[in-house]
């Protein structure tokens, strides 16, 4: 989730708030309740976790630099916790997709103006309807990934 794009530092309290409660608290709190239950399954735990990051937090943009920011927060938790998990069968994964055009962007470019206009022409768009395949992809036991080759 963005909330603005205002730079430091003049970004509000309640927009950095609203960003790090849903980007990175929200995703903690729910691997918190959901891996307890990954963890009780036989075989030492098995399942699956996807965390939905952002290249932004690889690549951070100008006026994004408390969403970048958290979707950097996001890889750091999700990598270590792969790490944490390598001796169960619970997959941590990561999706890392680009700009992805929704109705929040469509909003954003509308309330900002002109300021995002030359973001959204620095790279193609994804259509939010092609992440949901890479999903089913990413749990499918076609995309078993041994666990040496996790860390290459």
């Amino acid at each position: 989730m963005v909330k603005g794009v205002a730079q430091a530092p003049d970004i509000a309290a309640e927009d950095i708030k609203v960003m790090f409660d849903t980007n990175v608290t929200g995703l903690i709190n729910m691997t918190q309740a959901v891996l307890p239950i990954f963890k009780k399954r036989s075989d030492g735990g098995r399942g699956d976790i996807i965390n939905i990051g952002s290249i932004a937090g690889r690549e951070p943009y100008s006026g994004g630099s408390i969403y970048c920011a958290t979707k950097a927060a996001v890889r750091s938790f999700t990598d270590a916790m792969r790490k944490e998990l390598i001796a169960t069968r619970i997959r941590v994964i990561e999706i890392d997709p680009g700009q992805v055009e929704t109705v929040w962007l469509l909003h954003t470019v509308v309330v900002f103006g002109m300021k995002l206009i030359p973001l959204i022409r620095s790279s193609p768009l994804c259509d939010s309807m092609g992440i949901s395949p890479r999903l089913m992809l990413c749990t499918s036991k076609s995309c078993e990934i041994s666990r040496e080759t996790q860390y290459n």
